[in-house]
């Protein structure tokens, strides 16, 4: 669910990338990543993500899965991962 709904809103916002992000201290295991330039674009990405999963009665699922993020710098940018959720592209 995180995947689709995160991937629905970088579609329409045509901002962000999703990924697959391998991150502190997972040796090796890899997860669903989103890699932005500042906060203010995770937000809105997010914000819209909740939108569609809610127009699809997952929104609360939805904002229970992408409160468990975590964030890394990436020097120019910035990636927030999840690292229970696999990518799928």
């Amino acid at each position: 669910m995180l995947n689709k709904y995160l991937k629905q809103a970088i579609d329409a916002i045509q901002d962000g990338e999703l990924r697959s992000y391998s991150g502190r201290g997972m040796y090796g295991s890899e997860c669903v990543g989103l890699v932005v330039n500042h906060i203010a674009e995770f937000t809105i990405i997010v914000a819209q993500a909740a939108v569609f999963a809610e127009m699809n009665e997952e929104g609360e699922d939805f904002v229970l899965e992408v409160g468990d993020v975590k964030m890394d710098s990436m020097g120019k940018g910035m990636v927030f991962y999840w690292r229970g959720h696999t990518f799928k592209e």
